[in-house]
């Protein structure tokens, strides 16, 4: 369903018997607030249904269009969900360029530390080499041996892909959901500062400017990360050509000396230096997408939840962390950005929800029971003089009830068969119970009933065909008859249920 925003679950309003009671119709009118719903202890076959009006006058006396706030809504909940669908996407890209490469590097970090002498890590084994042409005896058959021309592919493949799809990610989909997450709270602002002095609207201000300040803080993450992603793509390329080169150098013969020299001439080293140095082992990125312990997050969390500004917070932070500086972990992680957007909307969410749960109200039930099972049902609301009709059932006798508000009446008409041994007398059973609205509130009226013979015609079917016609489909031998049965007016049949209805009826089946 489009454009529906879940307001909460409520008990059923029918306790009077301990067995559970399922609702089995529903009856409505476009004009109208108040709702029919029809319950019963079995779904199939019931003795007898209970009616009870269900209020909803938040519909008429809501401040804001619902229409608009739902389609607001349910379109925010949306791009939330998208929004952690590509952070997850985010996390899996990072992962996958620092996996391979991670495991490359572990195989010669061992060899490297059991050295007498030299370097004891790979940043500076690879950087000598990069400098100095030489390469120690653990990075030469690390190169040559372990990682290799097939090696160097996976390597250059997993990094290249990684990052680009990264990119196109965080360009493609995660700032533009961003974008459209701004516009809709912002509109939400807009109507929580011109309702600021009504307290049913379920959201206040001060929440959509802190989503919106979250919002903010995810652009700036997310322009960080592109700006990243973009340096460390290029300075690897220039790395992996290197890398590559080295490989060919170490296991080639003397022949290719020219070719090779020619090669290392196009090289830009200081590229290489620079991603050996600052995207080797750890990269700039990974304070967007690493792991921080529980404490650490719980810390930020609660730093953030007094509803400071979090925009320059995290700047500052940013600022530290790209200085050296000691700095707080989890509040630069795009999954606790998202997280903390995703409560405070759903705190906005329940909050509107609340408001208008809180105005839902359950009328008294009105039991319904023509002292047979009820197997078919149909249900019509109308407003004023119409009627609303409901609920049919096959056995020798068929009935109706009706429900009224404020002129609106609603009927049930049941038809009910009895055992096929028995007299074939059918008959058409109608019940009329009125309600009152005053101010969006539903009261009980008398319920009315009456009783119209069919004639010994077996009903197959009863339904309403519009406000002023009942089609009752007949079973009388082989033969099968459509009956179409439309009184004068609708007050024909709410007016003098009892003295012509059953005349009617008659009448327009003979």
């Amino acid at each position: 369903m489009y454009d529906s925003f879940l307001v909460g679950v409520f008990p059923s309003p029918v306790s009077a018997s301990p067995l559970p009671y399922h609702m089995i119709f529903h009856a409505a009118h476009p004009q109208l607030s108040t709702h029919a719903l029809v319950f019963a202890e079995n779904q199939s076959g019931p003795d007898h249904v209970d009616v009870v009006p269900m209020d909803l006058p938040f519909i008429t006396s809501s401040p804001i269009n619902l229409s608009l706030l739902g389609n607001k809504l349910t379109a925010m909940q949306k791009l939330l969900r998208y929004v952690k669908q590509t952070q997850l996407h985010m996390q899996v890209e990072w992962k996958s360029t620092r996996e391979l490469p991670g495991r490359f590097l572990s195989s010669v970090q061992g060899d490297l530390e059991d050295l007498p002498s030299g370097p004891r890590s790979i940043v500076p084994a690879l950087y000598h080499c990069v400098v100095t042409g030489h390469a120690h005896e653990p990075v030469r058959e690390w190169l040559v041996d372990s990682l290799a021309e097939r090696g160097h592919k996976r390597w250059d493949k997993a990094v290249v892909s990684g990052l680009e799809n990264l990119r196109r990610v965080v360009h493609e989909n995660f700032l533009p959901a961003l974008d459209r997450c701004a516009i809709i709270l912002s509109r939400l602002r807009g109507l929580a500062q011109f309702h600021d002095d009504r307290d049913d609207i379920g959201f206040t201000v001060m929440q959509t400017t802190r989503a919106l300040d979250i919002i903010g803080c995810l652009g700036l993450v997310g322009h960080k990360i592109l700006s990243n992603v973009m340096d460390e793509l290029d300075l690897f390329k220039s790395f992996s050509t290197w890398l590559r080169f080295q490989i060919d150098r170490l296991a080639s013969t003397t022949t290719a000396s020219d070719e090779l020299t020619e090669r290392e001439a196009t090289m830009d080293t200081s590229k290489v230096l620079a991603y050996i140095q600052r995207h080797l082992i750890s990269s700039p990125l990974d304070v967007f997408f690493n792991q921080v312990s529980k404490e650490e997050w719980q810390g930020d969390w609660d730093h953030i939840e007094d509803g400071v500004s979090l925009l320059p917070i995290l700047d500052a932070e940013l600022k530290k962390q790209e200085a050296g500086q000691a700095s707080r972990k989890a509040l630069q992680l795009v999954e606790f950005l998202v997280s903390n957007l995703t409560a405070w909307s759903n705190k906005m969410f329940n909050g509107i929800a609340t408001a208008k749960k809180r105005s839902v109200r359950f009328g008294h039930a009105v039991k319904l029971s023509i002292g047979d099972p009820i197997t078919m049902m149909d249900v019509r609301v109308l407003i004023r003089e119409l009627m609303l009709m409901s609920d049919v059932t096959e056995r020798s006798h068929t009935c109706g009830a009706g429900f009224q508000s404020l002129g609106q009446q609603r009927f049930v008409s049941r038809p009910n068969q009895a055992s096929r041994s028995l007299a074939h007398r059918i008959a058409v059973y109608l019940f009329r119970s009125g309600i009152n609205i005053m101010n969006g509130i539903s009261s009980n009226q008398p319920t009315t009933s009456t009783c119209i013979d069919l004639e010994g015609r077996e009903v197959m079917q009863v339904k309403f065909l519009n406000d002023r016609t009942l089609v009752i489909l007949c079973n009388k031998g082989k033969s099968r008859l459509s009956h179409f049965i439309q009184p004068e007016s609708p007050l024909t049949i709410i007016g003098r249920m009892c003295q012509n209805a059953m005349q009617t009826m008659r009448r327009l089946l003979s």
